[in-house]
């Protein structure tokens, strides 16, 4: 497929159990961009950052090299789904006023995406990457369950890339001048079984499985039950970003 592929075949779950952003964090955006008329979600996956970019922006158009992923998203008259990798895309030169990047900068060819921006960018336009890590910062408890099981259980199975986002993005090259958003969080409302299935969406998770055949939500199955039997808690990521003004080579 000439990318990495951990959600097609997952895709619905994706849709399903992925933390959606705040609208704080597009309202900032909005205001960044030197007009309102054009974004680009590049690797829109379901369009969880696609929809709420829609709320301020005339048009959004979001692309995914999954058909997959495109087709579990939701629609919205001013969100076109293209399916389309981030080297190459259908946008005219000097187009688009936002570009942005939800949980997925980690896997693309940054350097080939870079000279696609710089392409559909018009002058003065903001690119914004973001993504959280793996463990929620919020509830404490359920944080420290779900952090054993990403370094006791899944350690050996993660992709390399995933480094990235342990690093809060800090280690990806970023050729722009940047600026700075306010301090934001992903939250979602989830009982138990919705926490399961935000964790077998993971990379780490689906090779998990594949290599041992296992569930791998079934190493906290007791300790989860234990400390959380039934009903909804809020659970949240802190958001790290690099978001900068495009610049011409």
């Amino acid at each position: 497929m000439g990318f990495p592929d951990y959600y097609s075949k997952q895709a619905d779950n994706y849709a399903r159990y992925r933390p959606n952003y705040p609208a704080e964090l597009f309202s900032w955006l909005a205001d960044q961009a030197p007009s309102r008329e054009l974004c680009w979600d590049v690797a829109t996956g379901s369009g969880q950052a696609a929809s709420g970019l829609a709320e301020y922006f005339s048009r959004v158009v979001a692309t995914d090299a999954s058909a997959q992923q495109v087709h579990t998203a939701a629609s919205n008259p001013r969100i076109e789904y293209r399916e389309e990798n981030a080297r190459q895309s259908s946008l005219s030169d000097n187009s688009v006023s936002l570009i942005t990047v939800a949980a997925a900068a980690h896997w693309l060819p940054l350097e080939d995406f870079y000279r696609e921006v710089r392409r559909v960018a018009v002058p003065g336009a903001v690119l914004a990457m973001w993504s959280y890590g793996i463990a929620p910062t919020e509830p404490r408890d359920v944080a420290s369950l779900v952090n054993q099981l990403d370094t006791q259980v899944l350690a050996p199975h993660w992709p390399p890339e995933i480094q990235k986002v342990r690093d809060c993005y800090t280690t990806l090259p970023f050729p722009f001048p940047e600026r700075f958003p306010p301090c934001l969080q992903a939250a979602l409302p989830l009982e138990p079984d919705q926490l399961r299935g935000l964790i077998r969406t993971w990379s780490g998770s689906v090779r998990y499985s594949t290599a041992t055949a296992q569930d791998p939500t079934a190493s906290i199955d007791a300790a989860l039950q234990a400390l959380w039997p039934a009903g909804k808690r809020e659970v949240s990521w802190r958001l790290f970003f690099r978001v900068g003004t495009v610049s011409p080579l």
